[in-house]
């Protein structure tokens, strides 16, 4: 017998006819998708599932937690030859509700193996969501996304040097090495000097990770999380953030946190009036 594969689900959507599933399938960088046609007293009698890749999610459910208008088609497939199987998935916005529909059928490999529809689907998925209900559906989706992007960073110390975080959940990304210590003076010979350097600021590696922890403990605590980085830098600018280095991290982001409290206190700029 095949080996099934257990996939956790993010949420589940069920109607009076219908069900969807979006499921984390994220060993392969991918969320699956998994929807059918049932009756009441009889189950399902259609089915059908679409891996949906991460970097497509993002953007995908992003626009969809804020409840912009949807016209999305992805094309995909798998096997060779006559054995191919196409898979769609379409997701669109038309009155008043959102339209995640999942079509399979026989599929034709072109180029270097893309899959394209041959004919008419054999199965048809269209589940409908309320504006709202998909909203919800995109939050849990981008609020596990975030978690698992967190507690991979968490795992993996120290931090990648490469904005390819995906792969870095992957194990594909090699971690950053740590320098080697400078010879001393006493080996060299030479004199030395201090020099004084000014305030290190966040790399892009240390703001990405800033913002993941901060917005999952605002989240957590159902708090406003901060809508991008650029938004998190202008309250560390005011706050006066000094060098940012491993220890630091920690003061940052329970200052960060801070400004987001109900009764948090605001931090004048170094130098400011008062």
């Amino acid at each position: 017998m095949t080996e099934q594969r257990e996939h956790p689900r993010l949420y589940s959507h069920i109607t009076k006819s219908s069900f969807l599933h979006v499921e984390d399938a994220l060993e392969i960088g991918k969320l699956r998708i998994f929807a059918g046609h049932y009756k009441k007293g009889n189950g399902s009698n259609q089915m059908t599932a679409h891996w949906l890749d991460v970097t497509d999610a993002r953007v995908l459910f992003n626009d969809m937690a804020w409840g912009k208008l949807i016209n999305y088609v992805e094309f995909k497939g798998t096997g060779r030859g006559e054995s191919a199987v196409s898979r769609v998935l379409k997701v669109t916005s038309k009155d008043d509700k959102v339209w995640i529909r999942l079509e399979t059928g026989p599929g034709q490999v072109i180029g270097q193996g893309a899959v394209k529809p041959k004919g008419e689907p054999t199965t048809v998925i269209n589940v409908p969501f309320s504006v709202w209900d998909a909203r919800k559906l995109a939050a849990a989706v981008l609020s596990y996304l975030q978690a698992y992007q967190t507690a991979a960073l968490l795992s993996r110390q120290p931090a990648p040097a490469t904005d390819d975080f995906d792969g870095f959940f992957r194990g594909e990304v090699t971690p950053r090495q740590t320098p080697p210590e400078p010879e001393s003076a006493e080996k060299t010979g030479r004199a030395t000097r201090t020099v004084v350097e000014p305030p290190k600021k966040p790399t892009k590696n240390g703001l990405a990770k800033l913002f993941t922890e901060v917005n999952v403990r605002l989240a957590a605590n159902t708090l406003e999380p901060y809508a991008n980085t650029d938004d998190m830098v202008a309250v560390l600018k005011v706050i006066g953030y000094g060098s940012y280095n491993k220890e630091s991290h920690a003061t940052m982001v329970s200052q960060l946190i801070a400004q987001k409290e109900p009764n948090g206190k605001s931090h004048p700029a170094p130098g400011g009036d008062t």
